[in-house]
């Protein structure tokens, strides 16, 4: 069983691949939304909000709840942007296995 230091590093690391990605993919002014751990980013399309959920490999991310899912849409949706989840996977050394897999929530 991982520590809470050891689960705040991999969930820490997991929203560094989501950010990095992001970036990478046009969005900017990505900040940490603190009532609800999610990334809020802005780009040319649409502006999101996103869930980032991670897990070490070999284990897969725990699907959120319809109430969880519920609940980032809501918050979304008051913010004025889409929500999305982002499963990411990675390994001891906190590196990105395989791709992150992206769930649009509304």
């Amino acid at each position: 069983m991982m520590s809470n230091s050891e689960t705040s590093n991999m969930i820490t690391a997991g929203e560094e691949h989501v950010e990095k990605w992001l970036s990478g993919n046009g969005y900017s002014s990505i900040i940490k939304d603190t009532e609800v751990p999610c990334l809020e980013a802005n780009g040319t399309l649409e502006n999101i909000l996103v869930m980032v959920k991670t897990a070490v490999a070999p284990n897969q991310p725990v699907e959120m709840t319809i109430s969880q899912k519920n609940a980032i849409r809501t918050k979304a949706e008051q913010l004025g942007r889409k929500s999305y989840v982002a499963y990411v996977v990675i390994d001891a050394n906190k590196d990105l296995v395989g791709e992150i897999m992206w769930e649009r929530l509304g």
